[in-house]
């Protein structure tokens, strides 16, 4: 297996005394080193990949990468083999061609060293602010912002595909138009050099702008290795198995993840791509140990629990782990404690807990898909409590985690 280190960065210190925390120095300084060291650690220990998600005015401290391939270009330069992989970048926020340009510019700085995720994006407050447009969130499927946020989402990955395998394109969807307007733009004072040294048709003979090429291409090619999260919506998984895309899975409930494996692979097949049972998937799990399972689970209460119940359940992420005798209106599913809400996870496989061996042999049913033949090719090892949990215990995971458990995989 291929593991990859996933965090949600987090402030750590006193919310309520430092607040608005996201904008203390003193305490973002604190966040950065811890990621920092952790990164580097990984790297020492052989992971495969690391990423954290891109999310934007975030004051109260809790997932704070605004910036995330600023972050992976300085870790780049401390680190020897790690990949970056973004997990993930919202191109709906923004223009693609921006996204397509920042991923081409790291992999030709540091080759073959990023894969990229592309998230549609959950959070209103700052993807309406900077889109600067309404309902462009992703959520429950079928909503009218679920709709058109996947619309939108649609064409802007595939004009980032374009600007990464053309010299030059044009494109006329409904949301973007490259160039713009499509029609083109007249009278460029550059013409004469842009038709002399760049891409054919990008300039026709009246001087006018018909196509973009966008600089630099990627390092990789076609382009780097496409990773898609799929929290609810199953088109997405189908949509990632037919573009050849890896999937990133958060949903735990065994029977679930083996319906999952299996439409993955059955999709693949079906645009005629061989893909092995467990290929191209990726769960995402936190993985926490102790000498015995209550000391595990005690930090899984104290760190991933405590975040999910503070801040991320309120914006419906546990309806991934609802069962059915789950109140119907307790909508979106809601615990009503860190200690309820890690029971949860822990009973529904996502949270990985106990001593090494038990979480080793739990690793390996996660593998082979809990019993179905599977041979899972990669696992997402989450470390939510970052910025919670002391930087001395996450470090600690970091290694145990690594050297008593994953290394048997390795």
């Amino acid at each position: 297996m291929k593991f990859v280190l996933s965090h949600i960065p987090q402030i750590p210190g006193d919310k309520e005394k430092l607040a608005p925390i996201g904008r203390n120095t003193e305490a973002y300084q604190k966040m950065l080193a811890e990621v920092q060291a952790l990164v580097l650690r990984a790297d020492e220990l052989g992971f495969y990949g690391y990423g954290t998600a891109e999310h934007h005015f975030h004051t109260e401290g809790y997932e704070v990468n605004s910036q995330p391939m600023m972050l992976y270009t300085k870790l780049a330069t401390l680190t020897r083999n790690i990949k970056f992989i973004p997990l993930s970048l919202v191109p709906v926020s923004t223009n693609p061609l921006y996204v397509a340009e920042q991923a081409a510019m790291f992999d030709q700085m540091f080759p073959g060293r990023i894969e990229v995720a592309l998230a549609r994006g959950y959070q209103a407050r700052w993807m309406q602010t900077m889109a600067q447009q309404e309902n462009v969130t992703s959520g429950m499927p079928g909503s009218e912002s679920d709709t058109r946020n996947r619309e939108i989402y649609t064409e802007y990955v595939e004009v980032i595909k374009l600007a990464w395998t053309e010299d030059a394109f044009n494109y006329n969807g409904k949301h973007i138009q490259v160039p713009f307007p499509y029609e083109g733009i007249k009278n460029y004072g550059g013409a004469a050099i842009a038709r002399r040294y760049g891409s054919p048709g990008e300039v026709n003979d009246d001087d006018t702008i018909a196509k973009i090429g966008v600089v630099p291409a990627p390092y990789s090619r076609p382009y780097p290795q496409l990773w898609l999260p799929f929290t609810l919506n199953p088109q997405t998984l189908v949509n990632a198995a037919a573009e050849g895309y890896n999937m990133l899975i958060s949903n735990s409930d065994p029977s679930k993840f083996q319906d999952f494996l299996e439409l993955f692979q059955k999709t693949a097949a079906g645009v005629g791509r061989d893909v092995e049972l467990g290929e191209n998937v990726c769960p995402v799990r936190e993985v926490i140990v102790g000498d015995s399972y209550d000391e595990a689970f005690d930090i899984a209460v104290r760190g991933p629990g405590q975040v999910f119940y503070d801040y991320f359940q309120n914006f419906g992420f546990m309806e991934n782990w609802r069962r059915p005798e789950d109140d119907p209106a307790n909508f979106p599913l809601m615990f009503d404690s860190p200690e309820a809400l890690a029971k949860r996870w822990v009973d529904t496989k996502f949270i990985l807990c106990g001593t090494p061996s038990d979480v080793a042999e739990q690793v390996d049913d996660l593998r082979t898909g809990h019993g179905i033949g599977a041979n899972v090719s990669h696992l997402a090892y989450q470390q939510a409590g970052q910025g919670s949990l002391p930087p001395e215990v996450t470090m600690r995971q970091l290694e145990r985690v690594s050297q008593e458990v994953f290394a048997k995989f390795m």
